[in-house]
């Protein structure tokens, strides 16, 4: 992988964090729809576009579950969702009262080349995969797990970012999340 393929993957970590904020701190509404089972309510109006569409269907489901999003922030009220995508990658951010939590899936990056650009980030093994733990503020606590969708980390991937505003989401717990959403996970 070339280096800027690798720098542009990190970009687009940071970027969604500072979306995610954005999205938790000022979501105007969305028009409410019938929710899904099990998803936290409201739940909101699909995206226009194919890659949204796909990301508001196989990834928001994923992540808005009562028993992912009480992991971050309990009792969990959702005020917003939002997708982005690109051509290898689509997330779906779930905003709370006060936090957020967003998944994204991906190809075309390994965690082993995201530890070579963070060498200091905690280098974790989740369901026998290896895994990148990361932790910031930008500019609210953010917790990042980026893990490989297989053993040999051959270049698919998936985060969970949990946003919250004081205290960063603690290993145990961000481990204890992708081990709820890598069971659901669309197949790369």
């Amino acid at each position: 992988m070339r280096a800027p393929r690798i720098i542009e993957v990190a970009g687009v970590v940071v970027t969604t964090a500072l979306l995610a904020f954005a999205v938790a701190q000022t979501w105007p509404g969305a028009r409410p729809t019938a929710a899904a089972p099990g998803a936290v309510t409201p739940s909101f109006t699909e995206p226009d576009t194919p890659q949204g569409k796909r990301a508001f269907r196989e990834l928001c489901p994923i992540v808005n579950r009562p028993e992912v999003l009480a992991i971050v922030e309990d009792p969990p009220q959702v005020r917003g969702m939002g997708t982005s995508y690109g051509d290898s990658y689509l997330i779906c951010t779930v905003s709370l009262q006060q936090s957020a939590v967003r998944i994204e899936v991906g190809t075309e990056v390994t965690v082993s080349q995201m530890k070579r650009l963070s060498p200091k980030d905690r280098s974790l093994t989740v369901q026998g995969r290896p895994a990148l733990l990361e932790y910031g503020t930008v500019p609210m606590h953010t917790a990042t797990l980026l893990v490989a969708r297989d053993a040999a980390d051959t270049g698919a991937y998936f985060s969970i970012v949990a946003i919250t505003p004081e205290t960063p989401v603690d290993e145990a717990a961000m481990v204890r999340i992708a081990e709820l959403v890598l069971p659901r996970l669309p197949a790369a």
